[in-house]
């Protein structure tokens, strides 16, 4: 969540993987549009970029789609973990998952 790129950190990735190589995915991702949770990480969202060493939170099943999408067979899920609600409210829901390079 605190990378400047994370295509920049899936390509390093896909480059150092042989075909048939396995990259396991988690991370935590932005809430459904229009939840309270959602608007929530919208106005916490830009303070914990400040006091999270660059915490973002994106739309990470969506960016792993798009840009490993054709080059990878993809297996993802979003998930709840299990975290303490303060000060971690915002770092919900999550996504987990392997991508195989073709």
């Amino acid at each position: 969540c605190s990378v400047d790129s994370v295509e920049t950190v899936l390509a390093n990735a896909e480059r150092a993987l042989k075909p048939g190589g396995k990259m396991i995915i988690m991370e935590h991702m932005t809430a459904g549009q229009g939840t309270k949770l959602k608007m929530f990480q919208e106005v916490v969202g830009p303070i914990f970029n400040i006091i999270g060493n660059g915490c973002k939170v994106l739309d990470m099943t969506k960016i792993i789609e798009s840009y490993l999408g054709n080059r990878f067979s993809l297996q993802l899920d979003e998930f709840e973990a299990p975290l303490p609600a303060f000060p971690l409210l915002f770092a919900r829901p999550h996504v987990k998952g392997v991508a195989t390079k073709k």
